[in-house]
């Protein structure tokens, strides 16, 4: 993958993570702050995997970032470089003094990598099988799809597909139960099919979501 490829915000995500850790990964080397050190592994292992288009790349890269928001010391500190914690303390009877915190620069992560996540949607293909058509059931719907571009519809998110290897055939999907859409084996998803791209405008519009239903496969 070339970096001219990357959407900006995901870009910025992944510079974010490679100098932090790498930085971090200098100062503690020789220190006492595993976890910290080994979070900074998983982030330079995370950026290598993304570039050769591993499927692992995308937790280990979301597990950089959520082990930083919770901090519990002396235990587990996570953070890379920066750290901007509210801590309570809590001194046990055998005199051990817990810490337990929270470092709101790990939720900042936790927001940037949303961008890498739907930039690593797109173009992405999926396989979808019929489950229920209603009206559509004489329509026969074809099984391999490329992910285009993310749609919001009323607050709904929306995925533009095209079916591989045909010029004009299109249709848009969402999640059966939530506002947000996570492309899982198993999962249900509402599925409507349309004639070409100029009929999202309308769709729109007028909100005419019917279809039917599908399951990834």
């Amino acid at each position: 993958m070339k970096l001219k490829d990357i959407n900006k915000r995901a870009l910025i995500y992944l510079i974010l993570v490679l100098a932090l850790s790498i930085i971090n990964f200098h100062n503690i080397f020789f220190g006492i702050n595993v976890s910290s050190l080994l979070n900074s592994v998983i982030g330079l292992t995370g950026i290598a995997l993304f570039f050769i288009k591993k499927k692992i790349a995308l937790p280990l890269l979301q597990f950089w970032a959520y082990s930083q928001i919770i901090i519990v010391a002396p235990f587990w500190e996570a953070w890379q470089v920066f750290n901007t914690s509210v801590y309570m303390a809590f001194t046990l009877h055998s005199g051990f003094r817990l810490q337990l915190g929270i470092n709101f620069l790990g939720i900042f992560y936790t927001g940037l990598f949303y961008f890498l996540y739907k930039f690593s949607i797109i173009d992405k293909e999926i396989k979808l099988s019929p489950i229920q058509w209603g009206e559509m059931q004489a329509r026969i719907m074809p099984v391999k799809y490329k992910i285009l571009k993310e749609i919001i519809i009323e607050e709904k998110q929306w995925f533009l597909i095209k079916q591989i290897n045909e010029d004009e055939d299109f249709g848009i999907i969402s999640s059966q139960n939530t506002n947000r859409i996570k492309f899982k084996k198993g999962d249900k998803y509402i599925f409507r099919k349309i004639d070409n791209i100029d009929e999202i405008d309308r769709l729109i519009s007028t909100s005419n979501l019917k279809g039917g239903f599908v399951r990834m496969i």
